[in-house]
């Protein structure tokens, strides 16, 4: 590969968190890649277990697709220290899968060596080395992290990153109802308890006037539920009748006081949605690094997302006073660092933060690579992750062209030859939107048609 082939991002994580740090410090990122859930004890507890999603987050498919996330991730973080966490499965082979050091690293052969991250493996939390004085940095809290020193307060982590804690942070949101659970942590083991708990709950969706939208405190896309008729209603309370007892027997005397088993009923806001992916400095300044509009599966699971770089100077100024005000709650709650808000506008012009995720979010890449696409006079770009019946370089191969043109970016891939599938996340340029929609469905002809 040569010099002119690199990828140069405009800024990266690094360079953000030393933004107003009179000591250009900066935290070590972990990113765990098969993190399988929470047991029985645990004290943070999400729910992508209980909900329909693209497949079993610890089969091998799974693994490939975390490793992937774990890889973009790492993609923008600059020369700052990134472990990668791949802890003991039950399944041996599934733990060669994740600790497959080689695909990993091999993702950022493609970067300028100055912008490569600082990489290192662990297995386990213990093994994790830190500089002296230094913190990590998560995209959720995780109880096996638990004996590392953090950068955000854990509960303030979890609380701000929930649904819940979005209905009660004071932000503009639609107005929202939250149904907490009353169930005390020494009935869980009472059968009648725990279904009368949740049908108690759930009856409460009864009196919530139509269009809404079904929550769960923690989780992704896959956990939310549009109610826009009866029949929909109906269908969402079956659901949740299988799901809700589900999650509350999972509690225990450390996560109840961290409400993980509410729902969160908002009303449903008709308007265009943006995706807006920001940054918090150390001072609590608000940095908008991009604007975007989200794509979505049939099972509302995030699967790219795409961006129009002649519109951000003006998207920037139209969501200003919401970034900056998201921004100041962060801070006070004495979070920084990458953020994002799903932004929908009603008829009248009025701005509602629907999803904040305090994290770094899927389109971030976008804003860092706006230099990259506009100096080949690409104007828009789109993220897209599939399934692939192949290995990374015959990919490469067939988009020779394209890649040594910089219209093709590979953000992470990952491959496992027993299974004969690989998981690859690709961004894709364009003079204007046909042209990027024609390369998108060039790739797509290679992908594994069910991998969505």
């Amino acid at each position: 590969m040569t010099s002119k082939e690199l990828v140069s991002l405009d800024y990266t994580l690094k360079d953000l968190y030393e933004i107003d740090s009179s000591e250009k410090k900066h935290p070590t990122l972990v990113y765990c890649v098969n993190d399988s859930g929470a047991s029985q004890s645990a004290e943070f507890i999400y729910h992508s277990a209980l909900q329909e999603s693209d497949g079993d987050p610890v089969s091998p498919e799974g693994i490939l697709r975390l490793n992937v996330t774990c890889q973009r991730y790492s993609f923008l973080s600059g020369a700052m220290p990134v472990v990668i966490l791949a802890v003991d499965s039950i399944n041996t082979h599934w733990n060669d899968i994740s600790r497959d050091q080689s695909q990993i690293q091999n993702n950022f052969s493609n970067l300028e060596p100055s912008q490569s991250p600082i990489l290192s493996f662990a297995t386990k939390a213990s093994e994790i080395s830190l500089i002296p004085g230094s913190l990590i940095a998560v995209t959720q809290p995780l109880d096996r992290l638990s004996c590392q020193p953090h950068l955000v307060d854990r509960k303030t982590h979890y609380e701000i990153l929930s649904k819940r804690g979005l209905a009660y942070s004071g932000l503009p949101t639609p107005p929202t109802l939250v149904i907490d659970s009353v169930l005390d942590y020494d009935e869980i083991h009472d059968h009648s308890k725990i279904v009368d708990e949740a049908a108690r709950m759930i009856k409460k969706l009864d009196a919530q006037p139509i269009p809404f939208v079904v929550k769960f405190p923690q989780s992704s896309g896959s956990g939310t539920f549009i109610v826009s008729c009866k029949d929909s209603l109906a269908k969402v309370k079956e659901i949740l009748a299988l799901r809700l007892p589900e999650m509350l027997t999972k509690l225990s005397s450390a996560s109840q006081p961290l409400n993980p088993c509410s729902l969160v009923l908002e009303r449903y806001i008709s308007g265009k949605v943006v995706a807006i992916s920001m940054f918090v400095t150390p001072q609590g300044c608000s940095v908008f690094i991009c604007c975007c509009k989200q794509s979505m599966n049939g099972k509302n699971s995030w699967i790219g997302a795409s961006i129009s770089y002649q519109k951000q100077t003006v998207l920037s100024h139209r969501y200003r006073e919401i970034i900056d005000e998201t921004g100041r709650f962060l801070h006070r709650k004495g979070y920084h660092g990458p953020a994002g808000i799903d932004v929908v506008t009603d008829r009248s012009g009025n701005q509602y933060i629907i999803d904040l995720n305090v994290r770094i979010t899927g389109s971030f890449c976008l804003g860092l690579m706006t230099g990259h696409f506009t100096e080949r006079e690409l104007f828009t770009a789109v993220i897209e992750k599939s399934s692939f019946p192949y290995p990374k370089h015959i990919f490469e191969k067939a988009f020779a062209t394209e890649i040594r043109d910089g219209r093709i970016i590979i953000t992470g891939w990952a491959y496992e030859e027993t299974i004969r599938m690989g998981y690859g996340a690709v961004v894709i340029g364009g003079r204007d939107n046909k042209e990027a929609e024609d390369l998108l469905e060039r790739v797509r002809e290679h992908a594994i048609s069910s991998s969505k």
